[in-house]
């Protein structure tokens, strides 16, 4: 009786040892990347040991910014991987993501990225941050009907024609380009933020038909005519706008002063720069 008694004990601390070591078993999840690993052992708070996909499967959610991370490779172990944040790493190619098919959420500021083709496949994506990059050409973009959210500032853009495909837009970042033309925004019915400062912008005449905007920052731009923020009869109160740093006249008497003042008494938030 006491060796039966002492047998099943021994048994049983066994499987409680297993289990308190985390081994799972099952298909092991590798990653070619030591940082991208790390990112995902504390995500599953697992510090050492064989890492499996029954672990991984199941994550929603990744946030590995600034980790060093220059391989994606076996992202995909992450199937059900709805958002992630890959922020300031070294990044230059992104095929891996095209085994997530679940994405929602993206964001690959300040990498290394040049070419984008992979993102045309990412049909889920409703957020896209593309920021602090090499990017000149977005193409890709057009086919992400999908977005909501577009986040391209700080890149190498001087056309967006692309961007007109995407009716459900609703905010759209463009800071520090090198664009001209805005007049593809004109189909965007549904845009209610748009930056685009620190441009070459001269002509904001599309802006007028934009009646959807709520939120508009222009400075550091060459436009000299902000007449058609007046005829946009979508401003109003509690909108903002920024256009500090433009080739604008603020002489009390000018026709910008005129427009200003037509735009404050419909009680629209200006931040602007008077230069005499």
């Amino acid at each position: 009786m006491n060796r039966k008694l002492f047998f099943l004990i021994a048994c049983l601390s066994i499987v409680l040892l297993v289990s308190g070591c985390g081994i799972i078993g099952g298909e092991e999840a590798e990653f070619e990347d030591s940082n991208l690993e790390e990112a995902i052992r504390e995500e599953i708070d697992k510090e050492r040991g064989t890492i499996y996909q029954a672990e991984v499967e199941e994550i929603n959610e990744l946030y590995a910014s600034g980790k060093g991370i220059r391989s994606l490779e076996g992202i995909a172990n992450l199937k059900e991987l709805e958002k992630l944040n890959l922020n300031q790493n070294q990044i230059e190619d992104l095929s891996p993501l095209l085994d997530l098919p679940e994405l929602k959420d993206l964001s690959l500021q300040e990498n290394d990225l040049t070419e984008i083709s992979v993102v045309a496949e990412l049909k889920n994506l409703e957020a896209l941050s593309l920021a602090n990059n090499r990017i000149e050409d977005i193409t890709p973009l057009q086919e992400l009907s999908n977005l909501k959210s577009l986040n391209l500032s700080t890149n190498q853009l001087t056309e967006i024609d692309e961007i007109a495909e995407l009716k459900d837009l609703q905010k759209l970042i463009l800071d520090r380009n090198e664009i001209e033309d805005i007049s593809p925004l004109v189909e965007l019915d549904n845009l209610k933020e748009l930056f685009f400062v620190h441009n070459q912008v001269e002509d904001i005449s599309p802006l007028a038909e934009i009646t959807s905007l709520e939120t508009l920052s222009f400075g550091y731009n060459n436009v000299d005519d902000i007449s058609p923020l007046v005829e946009n009869e979508g401003l109003g109160q509690g909108d903002f706008i920024n256009f500090e740093e433009n080739n604008l006249d603020y002489q009390e008497d000018s026709e910008d002063m005129e427009n200003i003042n037509l735009l404050l008494e419909r009680n629209i938030q200006l931040l602007y720069r008077r230069m005499y």
